[in-house]
């Protein structure tokens, strides 16, 4: 083999790593600042789920958002962290912490963390910071999965939750049975809650109420001609539930 290609192979190989290497999050200013002001212990971050996110029309800032891991009588919990950094001063503006904001099972892992980029306004001078996170299990016979949405409004140095609500679910039972051809059993029934979430134009205690269609679906899970499991629905429903600030909780509540 040609050793001038084997020497670039080599250099291009360890670009990479070089580059990731330097770039770590726990070697940013960013977590660096997050770590003498928060006291947090790196070996304890979920660094899977380590996300940073420009919101749209403040460039300045920078929010950021991971899990610490916990464990307690047994059971792993999920402190969230939500942090607005700014950039150019190099300090943290404001910050959220949610206790036991998760709790992970065998039956419940969190599979993905995502800081929406655009705001929700909430009225004239409040816009909401939006999460989403992912969760399902690894059972095949009984799936499960949620999608939750977080909504954090700035209340001086802290963040406050607002409002959290699932906007897709499943859960599914399937037949154990040996294979057949090779293919995995397709026999079963699958629900699926889908939910969208839109603006109301009155307010209540100042935040404007919202709106949640629900659709909700009964599926069986049966196969194709191929032999592949396919879903057919069998039942359908729709519902509409207005949301509203609660003033006592300072959480929107359904109505």
């Amino acid at each position: 083999m040609n050793r001038q290609f084997v020497k670039w192979m080599s250099i291009f190989l360890l670009l990479p790593l070089g580059s990731i290497a330097q770039n770590l999050p726990y070697d940013t200013p960013a977590f660096k600042a997050i770590e003498k002001k928060l006291k947090i212990n790196k070996r304890q971050v979920y660094w899977d789920f380590y996300t940073t996110q420009i919101v749209q029309g403040d460039s300045l800032n920078q929010l950021i958002a991971f899990p610490l891991v916990k464990r307690e009588q047994g059971a792993m919990k999920l402190d969230l962290y939500v942090i607005n950094y700014h950039t150019a001063k190099q300090k943290i503006e404001s910050y959220y912490k949610g206790e036991n904001q998760w709790t992970i099972s065998e039956d419940t892992s969190l599979r993905g963390l995502e800081i929406v980029p655009t705001p929700q306004q909430l009225n004239s001078k409040t816009s909401a910071y939006q999460l989403r996170a992912f969760f399902s299990n690894s059972v095949r016979y009984n799936p499960t999965g949620k999608e939750e949405l977080i909504w954090l409004i700035s209340k001086g140095k802290d963040f406050h939750n607002i409002f959290t609500a699932n906007v897709m679910s499943y859960s599914g039972k399937m037949e154990s049975s040996e294979l057949s051809n090779g293919h995995i059993p397709c026999n079963g029934n699958k629900e699926e809650i889908i939910s969208h979430f839109s603006i109301l134009p009155h307010k209540v205690h100042g935040f404007f109420a919202l709106m949640e269609h629900r659709t909700t679906k009964q599926m069986r899970i049966v196969p194709d001609a191929e032999g592949f499991c396919t879903e057919e629905l069998s039942n359908q429903q729709e519902a509409m539930i207005e949301w509203q600030y609660n003033k006592k909780e300072k959480h929107y509540k359904p109505n």
